[in-house]
């Protein structure tokens, strides 16, 4: 009898230590639970806050470069309108210089070109000022004209011939003409327009085209020192040009 008294009061005692672990165990989820509320809390909220403060830089940001995009915008539309004036200038004191030319002003050449006779089919326009070979290219287009193309012996003699006796164009240290030179082809052309035509006929000087050394060098010019003889020369150098109107 008192052996079953006493495993009645130890099964009683692990119930009630076994009951007592759990209750703490519910406690202790309960507070890890709790804190970890907490933690997401905290950084939904911190999350929130980041967000909130990049927006905020963002914008910033964004109306910063707006207003330098804009700024930039009204330089650029001065730049542009100051070129537009500038080569509107040039066209118009080339007009006026051509006028001055010594060979006749034949009755198929527009306003500002002279011609050899009535028989040559070319009207040709020189330059009294520098400019690059892209931009003597422009100036020629404007006034519906090309760059010359020297396309045979008489044709370059009598550009050159005019040059030399001309006091006004005689000293200038050279002239562009349409030719260059094309790399993917490795041609030299007569850029007139839209078109491309090899050289049919050559007049370097000696030791001349040097592409083969200096890749830069791609623009044909008639040199002053060398009998106007043709050199190749950096493009973007500034030289006088000769603009030419094929007349049918």
């Amino acid at each position: 009898m008192a052996t079953v008294i006493s495993l009645c009061l130890l099964v009683l005692i692990i119930n009630c230590v076994q009951s007592q672990y759990h209750r703490r165990d519910l406690d202790i989820c309960e507070v890890a639970i709790h804190k970890s509320n907490c933690s997401i809390q905290t950084y939904v909220t911190n999350t929130q806050s980041d967000l909130t403060t990049g927006i905020n830089s963002l914008t910033e940001r964004y109306k910063k470069l707006e207003h330098k995009l804009s700024k930039e915008m009204k330089q650029l539309s001065k730049r542009v309108l100051r070129g537009a004036r500038k080569l509107e200038s040039l066209v118009n004191e080339f007009v006026d210089t051509g006028k001055k030319g010594s060979w006749s002003r034949s009755g198929q050449c527009p306003e500002g070109f002279v011609t050899h006779d009535d028989k040559w089919l070319s009207c040709y326009m020189m330059s009294s000022f520098n400019a690059t070979w892209y931009e003597a290219r422009e100036i020629c287009t404007a006034l519906d004209s090309d760059l010359v193309s020297l396309n045979s012996v008489k044709e370059h003699f009598l550009v050159s011939f005019f040059i030399k006796n001309n006091a006004e164009y005689n000293k200038a240290a050279g002239w562009w003409t349409s030719g260059t030179y094309v790399t993917k082809t490795k041609q030299w052309v007569w850029a007139s327009g839209l078109e491309t035509r090899p050289f049919t006929f050559i007049k370097w000087a000696v030791n001349e085209p040097n592409e083969e050394h200096d890749r830069e060098l791609q623009c044909v010019m008639m040199y002053h020192l060398d009998k106007l003889l043709w050199h190749d020369q950096i493009c973007s150098d500034s030289y006088n040009f000769v603009c030419e109107k094929t007349m049918t």
